[in-house]
C-alpha cells in the first residue's frame, strides 16, 4: 500500500473532467508499490473533481486554477514531488500491483540505466486484456534519442532530435527562456 508523502516514488497523475476515474487510478497507484507518494493534479476542472478527491486516501491534491494541459499539469506535480523517483499514470489507466516495485528493482540493480519503462496492454472496463500491447517492442540501452524521435509527433521537430550536437544549442536556449523568465512558453 502507498505511504503517502514519504514514498520513494512519487506518482502523478493528472486530470481534467474526469473525476469518475479518479478513485480506480489512485487505488491501482497505491497497490504498484510499497512506497508510492500518490499526487493528483487536477488541471482547473470544473466540475465535481475537488468533492472526490477530497475523499480519496492516501494522496496529495493539487489544483490548478487555471488550464495548463497535461505536460503543464505533470510539471505542477513534478514541483509538488517528494519522491527520489518519478512516475506518471494517465487518469483514464491502472497500475498494476507491485509494477513500480518491480521496476525500481531493476533500475536499482543496473545503476547506469537513467530510466526505466515498460509496455501497457489495452484493456476493457473491467481490466480484461483484449487486444494487444504498446508498444509491439521494447528497445533496451541506450534509447534515450530513439524514444525523443518516435515520441515526437510533428515531422518538422525531427531534425531537432539529432544526437549529441545539437543539445548544447537546446540547452543553452532553454537556460535563455529561464532566465528571462519565459519557461512557461517553453513546459
Amino acid at each position: 500500500m502507498g505511504c503517502g508523502a514519504l514514498g520513494r516514488v512519487s506518482l502523478i497523475i493528472t486530470t481534467y473532467n474526469r473525476p469518475h476515474l479518479l478513485a480506480r487510478a489512485v487505488e491501482s497507484a497505491q497497490r504498484a508499490g510499497r512506497s508510492v507518494e500518490v499526487i493528483v493534479v487536477d488541471d482547473a476542472s470544473i466540475d465535481e473533481t475537488t468533492d472526490v478527491c477530497r475523499v480519496l486516501r492516501g494522496i496529495k491534491y493539487v489544483r490548478d486554477d487555471r488550464n495548463h494541459g497535461v505536460a503543464g499539469a505533470r510539471n505542477l506535480g513534478l514541483l509538488e514531488s517528494a519522491g527520489e523517483y518519478i512516475a506518471f499514470l494517465d487518469d483514464d489507466d491502472i497500475r498494476l500491483p507491485g509494477s513500480l516495485d518491480h521496476q525500481l528493482a531493476l533500475l536499482e540493480a543496473e545503476p547506469a540505466a537513467g530510466m526505466i519503462y515498460g509496455r501497457v496492454f489495452f484493456g476493457d472496463e473491467e481490466c480484461r486484456q483484449k487486444g494487444g500491447f504498446y508498444p509491439e517492442t521494447c528497445p533496451q540501452g541506450d534509447i534515450f534519442w530513439e524514444l525523443l524521435r518516435s515520441n515526437c509527433r510533428q515531422k518538422k521537430y525531427e531534425q531537432l532530435f539529432t544526437p549529441p550536437a545539437v543539445l548544447p544549442v537546446i540547452t543553452e536556449f532553454y537556460e535563455m527562456a529561464i532566465s528571462k523568465g519565459q519557461s512557461e512558453a517553453y513546459g
